[in-house]
């Protein structure tokens, strides 16, 4: 999946600080509900709904969380790119996050398509030259650039899985 199409330089932001979780999943709603014209406390509930069913922490430093939308208006996933200034606390002791990829999808989507999605996603994500190329930008632009060169249609890196 080309994450490029489902993430806006609004919704990328690099080497940011996060005091807990809490206020991690305000910011993401907040940067969502822009893009997708939904409120954000719903964006915020799916994330804490999900959340509960176990953490999305998937290793290597990175957090995949994401949830499910009502609209009638808007009827594509839309994504936040953040990583951060430090390591924080994300599924519990030992699990530190410094990379944050938030995934929502419209209720009315076949969730095996998103299961699908988001398995591609995170498998580009902790493609370990990936994680090598995300660690160098110091602006959100720079940061978008190298998520739309890594994940924009045409890329090289079809199946970073198998490369590492």
């Amino acid at each position: 999946m080309d994450i490029s199409k489902i993430i806006s330089l609004d919704t990328v932001k690099n080497k940011i600080s996060c005091a807990s979780k809490k206020k991690l999943f305000e910011l993401i709603s907040g940067l969502a509900s822009a893009r997708l014209d939904v409120p954000a406390d719903e964006l915020l509930d799916a994330l804490f709904q999900r959340e509960k069913l176990g953490t999305t922490y998937c290793g290597k430093g990175v957090a995949i969380p994401h949830g499910t939308f009502e609209s009638d208006k808007n009827g594509s996933p839309a994504g936040v790119f953040l990583t951060f200034d430090r390591p924080f606390e994300f599924g519990g002791p030992g699990q530190m996050a410094n990379i944050v990829f938030a995934y929502f999808s419209p209720k009315k989507k076949d969730q095996s398509d998103s299961a699908e999605e988001l398995k591609e996603i995170a498998g580009r994500i902790l493609d370990n030259e990936f994680l090598k190329a995300i660690q160098k930008p110091e602006t959100d632009q720079d940061l978008y650039n190298i998520i739309k060169s890594q994940f924009g249609e045409g890329s090289s890196a079809e199946s970073p899985a198998a490369e590492s």
